[in-house]
């Protein structure tokens, strides 16, 4: 097939033949009129196809041009009729839909809009009969000599009269065995177009659907490379094509921002590339090309790039190197992406699997360490009881009851950060309890230390434990505490406030959901945090304090807030102090608070028969002692088999069944559902050292009265089965 320039060399070959033939013409002598008729005759032909051959010429320097589609149909119109001297020309395409239409594209000497009022279908119809719709539909030359007495032109008849045109012929416009439309030139003589003429213009017509076909092409291939474009900034991904020979790399214009170079920055050489590459991954990165290269291999490798301003960012890149004949390696094509968010989400998942990993040991050491915290807390109390206030062991019991209730307080805190505990959550204001842990961290601050609170007025409810936000104020300000005595001076100040803030989602409030919260802040002037600290504060037993701290404190801040469905803001800087901002969902409207006062001891039994379940043989005894103190008539067993069948010896004579959750062979779900097979209305008491959402659902489900945390002091144990004694007498008073 013919390239462009070959084209273009033949016109001219034939144009200078066709000059050549008029000048000859010119110089014969005219010995009669005969001979001067043909020679006129002859030379018109030879002027028409020398235009002709014009026309085709200019129109394939316009196809050389390379234009789009719409610009080289309307220059193919403008020089047919102002190159060939015809008065009209127009480019029609072929519409596929049911009535056929031929849309007008392009034209030249027709006033705007005059083409669509034509109408032009190309089926054979009425309107189907014209020189276009003929050529579209047979694929060949359409001539009509006279279109003002041509009945297939009748429908336009009036058209070419007004505009004083005789004649028109119409060129298919042919893509391999498919007609997509029709080029159509008009003439103001009758009998005008030669069949010489319509060769020539027949092939300007192939050479038009040729360079239609071309600016298809090339638009298809421009929107492609656009849409790979977007999609690979989209992805944050961009490709290379490294010229080994002369060591020029073309990149994609992504990787200005992959790399972090400013736009239109970026220089075409592999040193550009490896300066940005972290000093600590440029021997990997090296030897990941060499082995790629000599290997025959796909290139694969997962390194850090620095960017101007000293941030780090990952990247995984991929690429091919490609060989010449002799087996040398000439090109390597690749591409690349940024996965610093990618990592980031790994790092979020590895600090979710720590904490799992905690909150699985937790929960495994806090039911033997709950049972042996609960048979000291509750034996000091049985003590406590026996022996006067004033007896010499008296201080003793009461400080080891305060140290085993600070060890039962460890516990919980373990499992606060690390699982969903469910806690006394009611509608409660933040102030007052602000207030008061404010007022018992003053008392144990140091003397250098100022605590300054402020809280706004006004702010709304939220739904919250009340034990666990004093824990997140007494944990944040104790962290404050310690950043600032790690610091040069003995002294600093913490402040703590109390507002209502709206997000927007926006990066004022960073991560923080659209919404309306209530926003605990503690900041301090200690001496702040590096980027690297910061990104793992919130793991377990993570400290950068050389002398204070066990390192749990604010893992448990981070699990309190997250069970209550709330947020952490951290903004630190290394020797700028650190600001805590927590924020818990705001409640609608206040609401009045109600307190019920209950007293301080348990009330005593009136002889109620209780079924008292737990594997621990201390626990037992200790649970038989107490409930018999308070009244109550109690059978205890260890093993939940002899409990039932205790029980299901004479179901009626039991008024209550207190059971342990986690006992090796049995549940004390298995024993809730044992019990309630044969006294569905007996009230159940479920004991637990963990107390989850799914666990308090099981409960309910199975008709638990109480689900109880262990350790329990002998009060709250008793304070629980009161409440349900008093509840099951009511029941049978109203049954009355």
């Amino acid at each position: 097939m013919q390239t462009l320039e070959e084209r273009l060399a033949e016109l001219e070959v034939r144009n200078r033949e066709l000059q050549a033939q008029l000048d000859a013409q010119h110089g014969l002598p005219q010995n009669s009129s005969a001979a001067t008729e043909d020679g006129k005759r002859t030379e018109d032909e030879l002027r028409i196809a020398n235009r002709a051959l014009r026309v085709i010429s200019d129109c394939n320097q316009a196809l050389m041009r390379q234009p789009s589609e719409k610009e080289l149909l309307e220059t193919v119109c403008r020089i047919v009729v102002q190159v060939g001297g015809y008065p009209y020309a127009w480019v029609g395409y072929a519409d596929q839909g049911p009535e056929r239409w031929v849309k007008p594209v392009a034209q030249n000497g027709f006033a705007p809009g005059f083409l669509d009022s034509m109408r032009i279908s190309w089926d054979e119809g009425e309107r189907g009969q014209g020189s276009t719709a003929v050529a579209i539909r047979t694929a060949k030359p359409c001539v009509m000599q006279d279109l003002q007495n041509d009945p297939r032109f009748a429908p336009w008849r009036h058209l070419a009269v007004e505009l004083g045109q005789h004649a028109a012929i119409s060129l298919p416009l042919i893509d391999g065995p498919r007609v997509f439309g029709a080029i159509t030139i008009y003439s103001d003589n009758p009998q005008a177009f030669s069949e010489t003429e319509t060769q020539l213009l027949m092939e300007l017509a192939g050479d038009l659907a040729y360079g239609i076909g071309g600016a298809h092409t090339r638009e298809a291939l421009e929107r492609s490379e656009m849409r790979l474009l977007l999609a690979l900034d989209a992805a944050r991904m961009a490709t290379w094509d490294w010229d080994l020979a002369t060591g020029e790399i073309v990149w994609s214009p992504q990787h200005e921002v992959i790399f972090g170079f400013a736009p239109l920055s970026l220089q075409r050489s592999y040193r550009e590339f490896y300066e940005r590459v972290h000093s600590g991954d440029r021997d990997d990165v090296e030897q990941a090309f060499a082995k790629a290269r000599d290997s025959r291999s796909v290139f694969r490798k997962e390194y850090r790039v620095v960017w101007p301003d000293g941030s780090i960012h990952w990247v995984h890149a991929r690429g091919q190197f490609t060989y010449n004949m002799q087996g040398e390696p000439v090109r390597m094509l690749g591409v690349v992406a940024d996965i610093t968010a990618n990592r980031k989400l790994e790092e979020q998942l590895r600090q979710s699997q720590k904490l799992e990993a905690i909150g699985t040991l937790a929960s495994g050491i806090a039911h033997d360490f709950n049972n042996i915290l609960s048979a000291i807390v509750g034996n000091i109390e049985l003590a406590q009881h026996d022996i006067a206030s004033d007896h010499p062991a008296a201080v003793s019991l009461q400080e080891v009851h305060k140290a085993s209730r600070r060890g039962r307080d460890v516990v919980r805190q373990i499992l606060a950060f690390s699982r969903p505990e469910i806690q006394q959550r009611t509608r409660l204001a933040l102030g007052p309890i602000v207030t008061e842990a404010s007022k018992l961290l003053r008392a144990t601050l140091p003397a250098g230390i100022e605590l300054s609170t402020h809280i706004a007025d006004e702010s709304p409810d939220v739904y919250a434990d009340a034990t666990q936000v004093h824990q997140v104020l007494v944990n944040l300000c104790t962290n404050a505490w310690h950043a600032i005595a790690e610091g040069p001076d003995t002294g600093g100040r913490i402040d703590v406030a109390l507002d209502c803030v709206k997000s927007s989602g926006n990066a004022a409030i960073d991560s923080v959901p659209p919404g309306r919260y209530v926003r605990l802040t503690v900041s301090d002037t200690g001496i702040g945090m590096s980027e690297g600290t910061l990104q793992r504060i919130f793991e377990p037993f993570f400290t950068q304090s050389k002398a204070h701290g066990s390192g749990l404190g604010l893992a448990v801040v981070h699990g309190i807030v997250r069970s209550h469905s709330g947020f952490i803001v951290v903004n630190s800087k290394p020797d700028q102090g650190s600001r805590f901002e927590v924020y818990f969902p705001a409640l609608a409207a206040h609401v009045e608070r109600k307190t019920v006062d209950t007293p301080d001891h348990a009330p005593q039994g009136a002889g109620q028969r209780i079924l008292y379940v737990d594997d621990d043989e201390a626990l037992v005894f200790l649970g038989v002692r107490v409930l018999k103190k308070m009244g109550y008539e109690v059978e205890g067993f260890s093993d939940p088999r002899m409990g039932l069948d205790e029980f299901a010896a004479n179901p009626n004579s039991f008024d209550i069944v207190v059971t342990d959750l986690n006992m090796p062979g049995m549940s004390g779900l298995d024993v809730v559902r044992i019990v309630h097979e044969l006294r569905p209305e007996l009230p159940v008491i479920l004991a637990s050292g963990y107390i989850d959402q799914n666990l308090q659902a099981e409960a309910h489900q199975r008709g638990v009265a109480r689900v109880v945390y262990k350790p329990n002091s002998m009060d709250e144990l008793g304070k629980s089965i009161h409440e349900l004694v008093t509840e099951l007498a009511v029941k049978r008073q109203d049954g009355k």
